[in-house]
């Protein structure tokens, strides 16, 4: 078994960023992703706006082939989008 990464967020209670338990990954109505968690120093629910750390991502919760392994050629655009007019 692994020892879990402790990640900082910033705590408002205790003013500092401190390290953080129980993470887990959300995502907000406006379909952003975010972060909450609880402080081991002070156990106030934290909330930070980002997707959740990599490192603290259980290996199974990692997504694979999310993101591209070569760049997009110069002027390509990803598919859906639309050309602007201007």
């Amino acid at each position: 078994m692994t020892t879990p990464v402790l990640v900082q967020i910033y705590c408002v209670k205790c003013k500092t960023k401190t390290d953080s338990k129980d993470m887990v990954g959300v995502t907000m109505k406006n379909g952003r992703p975010a972060t909450q968690a609880i402080c081991v120093e002070c156990d106030t629910k934290k909330f930070r706006i980002g997707a959740m750390p990599t490192e603290a991502m259980p290996t199974e919760a990692m997504p694979t082939g999310a993101m591209p392994t070569e760049a997009m050629p110069t002027g390509a655009m990803p598919t859906g989008a639309m050309p602007t007019e201007g």
